[in-house]
């Protein structure tokens, strides 16, 4: 029988390890596309906060910004979500839209300031148009991770994990990054945990429409692995190398979703997208009642539920964290750009790919003081263009390939002195 949990030492370090469906985690040399989790990772995208906001019940805000050089200002609209402790220096996330009528998922433009998570959701609502922005439900998940520093090299992990009694947080399984004693750590530090959410994809995968007669907007449907009755969220972009456009999705029905391209075009348009498996409301935490909330096997991996959840009785949506789901396996952060540059594209840092085609990149472009984020793509609010009405965006990101993604911007515009960040997802959907 294939082996597909470990507590304890691989290729000279103690660890916890788990491996994906019919591969052994018991080979240090694993493809790590086939790692569900294991403690020796680098770094790792630590939960922080998430949650569910109602567009309506978020304080809004409209900003005059001089980043377009063609026309004067420009404005935009957003939505404030307050997240004390969040900075741009240290956090990341992943930032979705919800139409309330039509059901789209849209991938937001998210700026993360000082204590707040700055959203709208791209292209919807160019400029300021009052109350549009209500329509949106958005949905959040905020990581801890310095995107400037990495973990130690690893040596002896012996003291950052706990499978027992905690001296302070009671039983469970505490793993703490490399670095960070697991006795005496901040829950910030605590990578997996029995007490702590964590991140994770039902599936993914790329589909591509080919070349049109007629100009449409390149709405495509695919049939998913199986059926997901609660319609969770869904992430996507386009990733192949032309011309970054945005795009939403939606649920046909249980087993089917649908892409569309924002724009109208005749070319062939690739997609990519991931069917989120974790719940941004879990508050995490020790439970009122005592239950087997951990679950290790050789035929499942691990498996940890949520709190007051045994995992005897546990749902599809009751689970934290399970080995045949995929995460995102934190790799490197590394800057990917030069402070100018022409729109096109570009590579990828060396050792940075770790996917299975189009990587799931977390990028992260800092500028005023703010840093932009996204899952796959990235790109500043859709800005009013004060002098002639029109939308337009000032910079966008997005992985393009398996070892480039995409700079696109507006016009002559230029900069200098930015940075910005890829972290490669280690996803696997072949």
């Amino acid at each position: 029988m294939i082996r597909r949990y470990l507590m304890g030492n691989l290729d000279g370090a103690p660890r916890v390890r788990s491996s994906r469906p019919g591969h052994n985690v018991e080979d240090p040399d694993l493809d790590p596309r086939f790692v569900a989790f294991d403690s020796s990772w680098r770094s790792a995208l630590r939960w922080f906060a998430g949650g569910i906001a109602a567009g309506s019940s978020l304080s809004g805000s409209i900003i005059t910004r001089n980043w377009l050089l063609i026309g004067g200002n420009g404005t935009y609209q957003h939505k404030v979500i307050s997240i004390p402790g969040i900075s741009g220096a240290t956090h990341t996330a992943i930032v979705l839209a919800k139409h309330n009528s039509l059901g789209w998922w849209y991938q937001c433009a998210a700026m993360i300031d000082t204590d707040a998570l700055r959203v709208a959701p791209y292209m919807a609502n160019p400029g300021s148009v009052p109350g549009a922005l209500n329509q949106f439900t958005y949905y959040y998940w905020v990581f801890s991770v310095n995107p400037e520093s990495f973990d130690p090299v690893e040596d002896n992990l012996s003291n950052s994990m706990l499978f027992g009694d905690h001296p302070s947080r009671g039983a469970g399984l505490f793993i703490s990054r490399r670095g960070t004693e697991v006795l005496t750590c901040t829950d910030d530090d605590l990578v997996l945990s029995t007490q702590k959410n964590f991140f994770q994809f039902h599936e993914t995968g790329t589909a591509t429409r080919g070349v049109q007669a007629v100009a449409n907007e390149q709405r495509l449907v695919i049939t998913l692995s199986k059926a997901y009755p609660d319609f969770p969220p869904i992430v996507a972009w386009r990733s192949n190398t032309g011309t970054v456009s945005p795009v939403y999705a939606e649920w046909v029905n249980a087993t089917t979703i649908a892409i569309r391209l924002a724009f109208t075009t005749v070319t062939a348009v690739t997609y990519r997208y991931g069917i989120i498996a974790t719940d941004p409301t879990y508050a995490g935490g020790v439970g009122s009642v005592r239950k087997r909330r951990l679950l290790m096997s050789d035929d499942f991996g691990i498996g940890v539920t949520k709190k007051n959840i045994g995992f005897d009785e546990a749902g599809e949506n009751d689970w934290i964290f399970r080995s045949d789901r995929m995460p995102l396996q934190f790799r490197d952060y590394s800057t990917i750009y030069p402070n100018t540059f022409a729109p096109g594209l570009y590579s990828y840092p060396a050792n940075a790919q770790a996917s299975a085609g189009t990587p799931f990149t977390m990028f992260k472009a800092n500028l005023s003081n703010s840093s932009w984020v996204g899952l796959g793509w990235v790109s500043t609010i859709a800005i009013k263009n004060s002098s002639t009405g029109a939308p337009q965006e000032w910079l966008t990101l997005l992985s393009a390939s398996e070892t480039q993604y995409r700079v696109q911007k507006d016009g002559s515009v230029s900069f200098s002195g930015i940075a910005s960040y890829a972290g490669v997802a280690n996803v696997a959907d072949f």
